[in-house]
Order: C-alpha cells, then structure tokens, then sequence
C-alpha cells in the first residue's frame, strides 16, 4: 500500500516523510526508512488500531520479517518523540492487536497539543537507561543476593547523574528469566539503553561481566569483564558507572563525579551482610524487614562510618512500624536516629535524605519538611521514584490532587511497571474523588499481575465508591485474603456499607475487632472500618491508638473517603489539628 509521503504535525514535531526528517523541540534528526515508513502508516491510519501484520504487510511488502523488527522501529519512534510505552502520548500499544496513533491529523504551526507542551519541558533527547538483573552465574543458587545487589547498586550509582533517566529497579526486577528480546523490553520501559550483565562468586571474589546495549539497533555499544574481590564491590559500581557516563557521552558534573567516586572497601563478611540486608528489605514483607534490620545492625557494628547501612536500617525500621511489629512508636525514634547519623557520614546522600523524609512525614507529621527532605534527595539522585511519589503523598494529604498526580506520573515513568506506584495512583485518585478514574487505573495495575491483592482491596472500594455495588461485591467474594484477612474484612466493611448492605458490614467489622484481640491489627484498618459505620466513639478511641503508635496512614485523614459519616464530629477536626491539617470540605 502506498503512503502518503507529504509533511504532517504530530503535537510539538514536524514529520517530513520525504526526507526523512523530524522537526522538534531539540533540533532536527532524520529517522531510518523503515521506521519513517511505519510513522507514516501510522499518520495515514491514525485513530485506529493497526496490527502488526498490517505493518509488515505495507512497510516491507509481505516479505518475511520477525515481529522483533516492528517493535524496534517503534522504540525508536518512541525514543525521537520522548514518549515511553507505559505513558504514551503519541503511539499506543493495544495489548494483542497492535499500534494505535493518538494524535492525528495536521495541527498547524500554532499547535498547543499538550504533547508539545510536555515536549518542551523534557526534551526527547535525555537518555533513558534501564539496567536489566544481572544472571546469578554462582553454583550456589543462595547467591542470588549478590548479582541482585549488584543490580542495585549500579542502578542507584547511575540514578545521581542528572543528564540520565534510570528506569527504578522495581520495574526491571520482573524481567528476571525473561525471554523477551531487548527492543521489547526496552519499547515497555521506553528506554534508549540497556544494561545487561552476570556476576559470577567464588569464594570471596567476584567475576562481573557487563553489557551496554543500544536498545533501537540492539547492538552493544561496550562490554567489560571485571575481577574483584567482593570488599571492592563499591569500588566496581563506581568505576562501572564512570565508565557508561564516557560511552554514551554524559555531562557529569563535578559535584556528581565526586560522589560517584567514593568507594570504602570493607570486608568481605561485611559486603556481604549489607548485600543480604538489601535484598530482603526488597521483599517488603514482615518476616524479611525483621531479617533484613539483623544484617543492618550487623554491618553498623562492623563498619559503623559506612551511611548506607544506617540509612537502609532507617528505611527497615519504618516498614517494620507499620507492620506493627514491637512497638511501632519505638522504631520510629530508632528510625529518626538512624537516618540523623546516615547525614552525620554523608550529608548528601540521597538515600539518607529520603529516609529523613519518610520519617518527617508518616511519623512527625513535619510535611513542608518532608517535602524539602526529598525535594533535597531528587537534587541528588533526579531518577528516584519513590522520592517523586512521597513528594505526592505531602501534596494529596492537603487535598492539593493535581499537583500529587503529577508527581506519582513522574514516579511511573521511571518506574512504569510498579505494582505498588499503580496501586498508590489509585488511592491518590480515590482520595481526589476519581472514582471512575481509580477504577481505571487499578484495573490497569491488576493487568500487570492479577493476584496482587493489595489493588484488589483498593479496587473493591472504589467500585464500591463509584456505585458499582455488584462489582465491588464479586471482587470481594472472588479474593483469597492469603495472610492478609484484616485487611479483606476491612475492605469488606467499606463495600458492604456502600452498598447498604448493613448486616453483612456489621459482621465484618465483628471479625476484624475480634481478629484485633488475637494478633496486631493497624488501628487505622478499625478506624476506618468504625468510621465507615458510623460508630464514631470506636472510630476515634482507635485513631487515639494511631496517634499513640504513630501509624503512618493517619496523615491522610483529610482526604479519606472511609471517615466521610464522622466528619461533622468535633472531634474530626481535633484530629486533623493534631496533624496540623485543615478539613478539606
């Protein structure tokens, strides 16, 4: 099929078939053919769904070509257009059938596309790198923790460079085993590089082979083999990361180049114990925060000038107080603690800042500090996501939602694939109102992993908070709590409330209260579910405990939906007073 070769506007660029060339915010660059072509088809068709059959069969004739081949061409239609699959503003993809274009059509000169717009703020030519699991080569499979950290510890070194996008380990941990080509891979993460690599230990030495992968030609740029001793480990990542800064031609500042340039060595024993220490806290749960804080205080005894153990245990420390293990009051002060001696050691780690952070802001109640606590880490490292969304939380805890959503959008794109950054963009958007839209969002999380039942929790609610009554109720009959019951039967007690289904919520909220006298139970699940009942002398005795234990989730009392039948209460608002919040209407 022929295409239509004359020029087009797509939002910010100037598409010019004919040449070859693209027009936009940064300069002029010149696409390959077959990647101008397959833009073409797309402009021609744009609006509908065109299958990558359809591609093949215009763009090369019929002639046999791998699906590899289409994928590569729109990364790279990606890449020029700064767009990344995860958050398309231009080419999306429809899981099974194909490519759509959302931008159609000519615009003119004068075009205020919000693409353009967006465009203009991040120009299209930033690198976007994502650092694949590094291949555990070790005969024992236990050692898995050394090639994930490994992993870690290149994408955190990587992260502090400014003239870089890192894509957040979460989102490249779920390409470990797979099979998926590199241009795939990269077209899910929009990224324009890509880290491979393997770490091979024997004994108290370290093989690591790494790969730098240009993700459009999936040709390698550079490749290396090191041998070190596992005590040098901090000194490998330094000279790893210098070494892609060169390759793909970074600006490094001389500030940056400083911190990637320090590298203690310590002890094999102690290398080794913080790597453990990492890797469990990966885990999030509570079993493994405990295990991991064992090899925190560890490497604190052994090597007590070293600021990420400290700043890692802080971080430990405040998801063992919300789990509620011990006293959850008593972490946090062993929290604060941890994280003031991590800046004592190092005043501008961004690990460290971002643990003073979440301190300030889920156990102080200190948000404007918070906020500059992590507005202060993302200066350091512009490629953390969780400092993004934190940043978020300080905003939508005063009701201020757009201002959240955008930050916990910047969360995803460097961290697109996130289960718990979708979810969290659920909640922001229950706590806006967005019922529909929450919906939305958290079906979309759930397409990425079906069982992962904290959305599902989420999503019951605010089918529930839609009006969606039935579908709320299947959703709860459809879950198996596995481990989590308090919060099944919480959710429970907010759906069937919603639905006017009395009896049932009553019965819920009778298992969670008995649940409670049996094991720890996080007192904002009762409050919650007490307030969704209108009992508002049990809802307030158990937001008295969430003050007591400094549970984290109370600062989001304004902006709760659950709290909706108390509000009027006096009460209420000597609660938000405490926080230091306004009610929000």
């Amino acid at each position: 099929m022929s295409q239509d070769r004359s020029g087009f506007q797509l939002g910010g660029f100037r598409i010019d078939p004919a040449s070859g060339q693209v027009h936009g915010p940064d300069g002029t660059s010149r696409l390959e053919p077959k990647v101008m072509a397959v833009l073409a088809y797309l402009h021609d068709h744009a609006g509908e769904v065109v299958s990558r059959e359809e591609l093949i069969g215009s763009v090369w004739d019929g002639r046999p070509v791998v699906d590899e081949v289409v994928s590569r061409c729109i990364a790279a239609l990606r890449r020029q257009l700064g767009e990344s699959a995860r958050h398309p503003r231009y080419i999306e993809t429809v899981p099974k059938r194909g490519y759509r274009l959302l931008v159609p059509g000519p615009t003119g000169p004068g075009s205020t596309d919000p693409g353009e717009r967006v465009a203009a703020e991040r120009p299209a030519t930033t690198p976007v790198l994502a650092v694949l699991p590094f291949q555990n080569l070790s005969a024992a499979e236990g050692d898995d923790y050394v090639a994930d950290g490994v992993t870690e510890l290149l994408i955190a070194n990587l992260a502090q460079l400014a003239a870089l996008r890192v894509i957040s380990r979460t989102s490249v941990m779920r390409y470990r085993g797979s099979q998926a080509s590199i241009p795939d891979i990269a077209a899910e993460l929009g990224a324009s590089l890509i880290v491979e690599g393997s770490v091979l230990k024997i004994g108290d030495e370290l093989q690591v082979v790494v790969q730098l992968i240009d993700a459009n030609s999936d040709l390698h740029r550079w490749a290396g083999t090191f041998q070190r001793p596992i005590e040098n480990l901090l000194a490998l990542q330094n000279e790893v990361t210098r070494t892609i800064a060169r390759e793909i031609s970074l600006d490094v500042s001389g500030q940056e180049r400083q911190r990637i340039g320090r590298s203690p060595a310590l002890p094999a024993r102690v290398m080794e114990a913080y790597l453990r220490g990492r890797w469990f806290i990966s885990r999030r749960t509570a079993r493994d925060c405990d295990r991991a804080l064992s090899f925190f205080e560890a490497v604190k005894r052994d090597a007590p000038d070293f600021p990420a153990a400290w700043a890692a245990a802080s971080d430990d420390l405040m998801i063992v107080g919300h789990y509620g293990g011990g006293n959850p009051a008593e972490a946090v002060v062993r929290a604060r603690e941890n994280c003031n001696r991590a800046l004592e050691l190092e005043p501008d780690s961004p690990e460290a800042w971002s643990a003073l952070g979440a301190v300030q802001l889920f156990a102080e109640w200190e948000f404007d500090l918070a906020r500059e606590s992590f507005r202060r880490a993302l200066s350091l490292s512009p490629s953390l996501s969780l400092a993004h969304l934190a940043i978020g939380d300080t905003h939508i805890l005063r009701a201020e939602h757009d201002e959240a959503l955008r930050h916990i959008d910047a969360a995803l794109e460097l961290d697109p694939l996130d289960l718990g950054l979708g979810m969290n963009r659920g909640d922001f958007l229950i706590m806006a109102g967005r019922y529909a839209a929450a919906v939305d969002q958290l079906e979309r999380t759930l397409e990425l992993e079906p069982g992962f039942a904290p959305a599902r929790f989420r999503l019951a609610h605010a089918q529930a908070l839609a009006g969606r009554f039935e579908a709320a109720e299947r959703e709860l009959d459809g879950m198996v709590p596995d481990g989590q019951q308090a919060k099944w039967l919480e959710t429970a007690v907010l759906v069937y409330a919603l639905a006017g289904n009395s009896t049932s919520a009553r019965s819920a909220l009778a298992e969670l209260v008995a649940l409670a006298e049996g094991q720890y139970v996080s007192p904002w699940l009762l409050a919650r579910a007490c307030a969704a009942m209108g009992d508002a002398d049990a809802c307030f005795r158990w937001l008295d405990r969430c003050f007591d234990e400094r549970t984290g989730s109370v600062i989001f009392l304004a902006v709760s939906p659950a709290f909706g039948p108390v509000r009027d209460d006096p009460r209420f608002r000597t609660c938000l007073s405490r926080l230091g919040l306004s009610p929000t209407g």
